[in-house]
């Protein structure tokens, strides 16, 4: 693990989300690159002579901003109390979501740490929160908290799965994130017992895994009408470090069809989320 994307508002979650990157990248050696993106509704480009489209006095504001945030972000990157982790920042202008993308894109990251506050009742359909949304675009793992988290002493992973072959797409990641705590890995699948039983998923799950080579694992079912909730139940239940799960990178009809269970897993727990996009290709 060599660098760590940790994107920030400064509001507490995402100080949290610092927090528990820290001990990680201090443990690891890594670089923490911290983000910050300035909304603005009209997305212009910015640079050291303005922003094109922007009366002189927005010019000024704009520019005010941008030198406040960056001072800011240099106060954190001095703290001590980041001390011997490599620190460093980027500002952006523009949508938050896009802006992000952006620079995962650009940087590569090994990996994604940001906070989320959750979301509950109407919220949860209409106001799809940055961290949910990143959680099933993004190119790389990103790891969710609700708060400071311990990501350095991980020993019991959740891995909540459908068992379709589209979930090999992320095995290396998660192998690899086994490897990187040494920690057991428990299967999941979360059924109604209709059309099969207990001893026909498990049978399903063992040839999963034996088909993947995973190593260090149990073979889990737990009965739920409701998959998100099953998969909480589950995780709370065994004492879960950290949940993962493979998330779609879908738009529009395809989030409410496919994506709700790993929103519903995001916004409803405290326990750290793992995710990994499929991208078909």
């Amino acid at each position: 693990m060599k660098k760590i994307l940790v994107p920030t508002d400064f509001s507490k979650e995402a100080t949290f989300a610092l927090e528990s990157a820290y001990p990680l990248a201090q443990k690891k050696g890594a670089e923490i690159v911290l983000v910050n993106v300035i909304e603005d509704p009209h997305d212009y480009s910015f640079n050291t002579m303005g922003i094109a489209g922007y009366s002189p006095e927005e010019n000024i504001y704009i520019v005010q901003l941008i030198r406040k945030t960056e001072e800011r972000l240099k106060a954190l990157v001095a703290d001590p109390a980041y001390a011997g982790v490599s620190m460093s920042f980027e500002v952006k202008i523009g949508k938050t979501f896009d802006k992000i993308f952006e620079v995962i894109e650009r940087l590569n990251p090994d990996l994604v740490v940001m906070g989320s506050s959750g979301a509950s009742g109407l919220d949860e359909v209409f106001v799809g929160s940055n961290a949910e949304k990143l959680s099933r675009f993004s190119s790389v793992p990103v790891i969710t908290v609700k708060a400071r988290r311990d990501l350095v002493n991980i020993k019991n992973i959740v891995y909540a799965s459908d068992l379709r072959e589209e979930q090999g797409i992320i095995m290396n990641d998660l192998k690899a994130l086994q490897k990187l705590y040494g920690a057991k890995l428990h299967i999941l699948k979360v059924f109604e017992p209709v059309w099969v039983n207990d001893q026909e998923v498990k049978e399903r799950i063992q040839k999963f895994a034996d088909y993947y080579k995973l190593e260090n694992y149990t073979v889990n079912t737990f009965h739920d009408p409701d998959e998100a909730e099953g998969i909480l139940l589950f995780a709370g239940q065994n004492n879960a470090d950290l949940i993962a799960m493979a998330t779609h990178a879908r738009k529009g009809l395809g989030v409410l069809l496919g994506g709700m269970i790993s929103k519903n897993v995001i916004n409803h727990t405290q326990i750290p989320v793992w995710t990994k996009a499929i991208k078909k290709k």
